[in-house]
């Protein structure tokens, strides 16, 4: 397993042999393939933080589409998670750019 990209408490790392991602939840790894690490981060893009910080928000709960784990998360691990997968894809992309 390659580490791509860590934030805080959540890790992405990327298999060599499968090419599937593994994705640490703060010590509960998830394995995903491509397509479902691009549906978690349409879900994460998806999330208004403006609510969150309004107050009519304080939690998300999200299910991966292979509807086998269910995650609850609240503002800064949002804010967290967000930031992991926008930095695991640059991360994807500039090692593509060099190989």
């Amino acid at each position: 397993m390659n580490l791509l990209y860590t934030y805080q408490k959540f890790s992405i790392f990327q298999s060599d042999v499968t090419r599937n991602f593994q994705v640490d939840f703060a010590g509960k790894s998830v394995s995903m393939s491509f397509c479902e690490l691009l549906s978690f981060r349409e879900k994460l893009k998806r999330i208004d933080l403006q609510k969150h910080f309004e107050g009519a928000d304080s939690v998300e709960i999200l299910s991966l589409c292979n509807k086998r784990h269910l995650f609850i998360f609240d503002t800064l691990d949002i804010i967290q998670l967000k930031e992991l997968v926008r930095g695991a894809f640059i991360s994807m992309a500039y090692q593509n750019v060099l190989v």
